[in-house]
């Protein structure tokens, strides 16, 4: 359900409902009814709630429970480590000319190494 996912990702960004309200607009009131599943929210409040959240719309229909905001800012602390530890050893010499393609297989590589190590 829309809202059980709702609150599952306002739970992972650590959210107050307060919080989101303040965040969205959102009458706290209205955000319990939406996580409750009482009422259908509109494309509008959705939209409201994906970018409080730092999530797209559709993740409030997948299983998996999108990012949080703490992790994608760990995510790009991380790059940002490992394009600094490749110029130092001299295969990047302009962290800010690196090719989308060369980012493209830096984060492959490290999600690859996420999901690896969280099977074991």
């Amino acid at each position: 359900m829309v809202g059980s996912r709702i609150k599952e990702l306002r739970l992972a960004n650590k959210l107050t409902l307060r919080k989101l309200h303040d965040l969205t607009g959102l009458a706290v009131s209205n955000i319990t009814l939406i996580e409750q599943d009482k009422v259908n929210p509109s494309v509008g409040t959705l939209e409201k709630l994906a970018v409080a959240l730092g999530c797209n719309q559709s993740d409030f229909f997948n299983e998996e429970i999108a990012s949080t905001k703490e992790e994608d800012e760990n995510l790009d602390s991380f790059m940002n480590d490992i394009i600094d530890k490749l110029m130092k050893e001299g295969f990047i010499t302009d962290a800010d000319n690196i090719s989308e393609s060369v980012r493209e297989m830096i984060v492959g590589a490290v999600k690859l190494y996420v999901e690896r190590k969280q099977r074991h």
